[in-house]
């Protein structure tokens, strides 16, 4: 563009990125949804509780998470978000991030950061 003033064409390309992001972003949002979709119908159908539904909210919110992030996010007491991320894992909705660890333990909702970083990983080809 600075060289030959090729405007038009750098323009073209510029829109034709912003129209490639665009249908990204729409699709992974689509496919956010009908995720939520699917974990809510499988609580119902597990007869699951209010705090199981509100936990469902949360980790779409909050997708990296402690006990402690769910007993003060959900209002509820530790042994109650605790026994809500057991049951979780369980579920295996929920994975444990730092198994490694016995206290202040990280947890994470695999299939949505997945989602979120599909096509965010280096191919390994950079020098």
């Amino acid at each position: 563009v600075r060289y030959e003033g090729d405007w038009e064409g750098w323009i073209k390309f510029f829109l034709k990125g912003i129209a490639e992001v665009s249908d990204e972003a729409t699709s992974t949002a689509k496919e956010i949804i009908a995720l939520k979709k699917q974990y809510e119908d499988d609580l119902n159908q597990r007869n699951a509780s209010a705090n199981m539904q509100k936990m469902v909210d949360y980790i779409f919110e909050s997708p990296i998470f402690s006990i402690r992030d769910v007993e003060e996010k959900l209002g509820v007491s530790y042994p109650t978000a605790s026994s809500l991320v057991t049951a979780f894992i369980e579920c295996g909705y929920v994975e444990d991030m730092t198994p490694y660890r016995q206290r202040k333990k990280k947890y994470r909702f695999k299939a949505y950061v997945e989602l979120l970083n599909r096509g965010t990983e280096l191919n390994g080809n950079i020098n």
